[in-house]
């Protein structure tokens, strides 16, 4: 019998490619992760559990709808039950070869700054499996190539979050300039009204 895959999130390991045991979030780093997928493993199960029940779709439905909007605005265009709420969204297994699928209209990969941005979750996430070790015991040392590809993983999520963060920034300014643009002038009052004018 083959053991559970451990657990691992898509934005903690984005230059992987999505398989069994791979978890979703709605950040910007898990949406460019199910966006090669949707394109390199277009029949990929992305399994939704939901307060309803689990809903599965292939990769490339799902990377074509998440280039539109996040996933918790996803779900009421998948299943419009009142009260459905997302609670995990997984990666299933697929028998036989990826198979390539969803061709973006746009550019691929699709900018980051034109990437929704989750209004529950924000842009990143720090959400994660990583076994916690307790204090004073020794953890078990990983093989050479477990260390290499763990620091390919955290080079590849360094290097966007700081993308992320230069996109957000960039949004927030111009959403500030924007407010700023609307703002009304100060319009000085005298503390007494001149004796000729009747209507202030």
């Amino acid at each position: 019998m083959t053991p559970a895959p451990h657990p691992w999130y898509a934005h903690e390991h984005p230059d992987r490619p999505l398989t069994q045991g791979a978890f979703l979030c709605c950040c910007v780093l898990c949406a460019v992760t199910l966006e090669r997928a949707g394109q390199e493993d277009a029949h990929r199960p992305i399994v939704f559990h939901t307060g309803w029940g689990v809903r599965t779709w292939q990769a490339q439905s799902v990377a074509s709808h998440r280039a539109d909007e996040g996933f918790h605005d996803m779900l009421s265009i998948f299943d419009r039950s009142p009260g459905n709420w997302i609670r995990a969204i997984t990666v299933g297994p697929r028998r036989g070869r990826a198979a390539r699928g969803w061709e973006p209209e746009g550019p691929y990969p699709l900018p980051l700054a034109d990437w929704p941005v989750c209004r529950h979750c924000g842009p990143l996430s720090t959400a994660t499996f990583a076994t916690i070790t307790d204090f004073g015991a020794k953890p078990r040392r990983p093989s050479a190539k477990a260390r290499a590809a763990a620091e390919a993983s955290r080079i590849a999520r360094a290097s966007l979050v700081e993308r992320v963060e230069a996109v957000a920034a960039l949004h927030r300014q111009l959403d500030m300039e924007l407010r700023r643009s609307d703002w009304r002038e100060l319009v000085v009052v005298p503390d007494h009204l001149p004796d000729d004018v009747e209507d202030w």
